[in-house]
């Protein structure tokens, strides 16, 4: 929650090209560039360090880890060719100096020498995929202790998972099937999307709308109308405004007030009970509506009819064959 307004920030943040543009323009900008990478090359270690320390407290997150390095350093093995001169001279004792230093985890050790954002992706992604067997592991056996002491209780607010006979690992992999609606949520529509620095401004849409469309499937603009459209979002903006305000909402309904921030505990609004009357259930008090008063009314007069009238209206309307 606290990172919202950074993250909100980091949309308007100068594109590659106009990144290069400064840099090159005004050294100051090329030279708080590199420091803003070094400290985020830097956190990025100390978070994966934070990440495998962590898991190492764990016996079973610990033992996970441990084969999936073993794996993961198997197959760098076998993909260098001088790998099995390598494993030969450590059997053999040899390299007693590779030996006597400490082993440090592959992410970790990866995600010092990121120079590229493919390459920081990629060393989260390992920190992730080793440990997601324990992950789904331990949602899957707490999920289970919760449905049998709650029963259908803690399924009402889970957010679209309510599957019995499903673990929550196989529902939130059935939900994450669909990867290009959940990206296309993510990103914000290009007349919501701030303007990034060093960007021109663009063009404010016609009312009547424009005949290039996305497409819901695969988020790329097609010319002309049909079929099942969605507004163009921008690819390099990330936005989590829904999930933001779930966790608002839970934490603002979840913690007592005394506990909270003066600012969270400000935006929290106070409990009224309604005004409505509680004795009037259960037919303990009559109820009735107010009819508005009678305007004009007179009672009627009695016309006493003479005695030919029904002989006369007998003789006109009967039907006599």
């Amino acid at each position: 929650i606290r990172l919202q307004r950074a993250l909100a920030g980091g949309n308007s943040l100068p594109r590659p090209a106009a990144r290069a543009a400064l840099a090159g323009h005004n050294p100051q900008v090329a030279r708080g560039y590199s420091e803003l990478l070094g400290s985020c090359q830097a956190t990025l270690q100390d978070m994966l360090t934070l990440h495998h320390s962590l898991a190492q407290q764990h016996p079973a997150a610990a033992a996970a880890l441990a084969a999936a390095e073993a794996t993961q350093q198997q197959q760098q093995q076998q993909q260098q060719p001088g790998s099995k001169s390598k494993r030969s001279r450590s059997a053999a004792g040899l390299d007693e100096d590779a030996e006597q230093q400490p082993q440090q985890p592959a992410a970790v050790k990866y995600a010092g020498s990121c120079r590229t954002a493919d390459e920081a992706w990629s060393a989260v992604d390992a920190a992730i995929s080793n440990l997601a067997g324990f992950r789904d592991a331990s949602l899957d056996k707490w999920h289970r202790r919760t449905v049998l002491s709650s029963g259908t209780a803690a399924l009402r607010g889970s957010s679209g998972l309510r599957a019995l006979q499903q673990s929550v690992s196989s529902q939130v992999a059935a939900l994450m099937g669909d990867s290009a609606k959940l990206v296309a949520r993510s990103q914000l529509p290009l007349e919501l999307a701030p303007r990034p620095l060093g960007t021109p401004a663009r063009a404010q849409p016609q009312p009547g709308g424009s005949d290039d469309e996305v497409d819901a499937d695969d988020g790329r603009r097609q010319p002309g109308g049909g079929g099942r459209r969605e507004r163009a979002r921008d690819a390099e903006t990330y936005d989590e405004g829904d999930f933001y305000q779930q966790l608002l909402k839970e934490l603002l309904e979840a913690a007592p007030p005394g506990s909270l921030p003066q600012q969270l505990a400000g935006a929290r609004p106070p409990k009224r009970r309604k005004l409505v009357d509680r004795r009037a259930s259960k037919g303990r008090k009559l109820r009735y509506h107010v009819m508005e008063k009678l305007v004009g009314f007179m009672a009627p007069a009695e016309l006493v009819a003479p005695p030919f009238a029904e002989q006369l209206f007998g003789n006109l309307f009967s039907h006599q064959g």
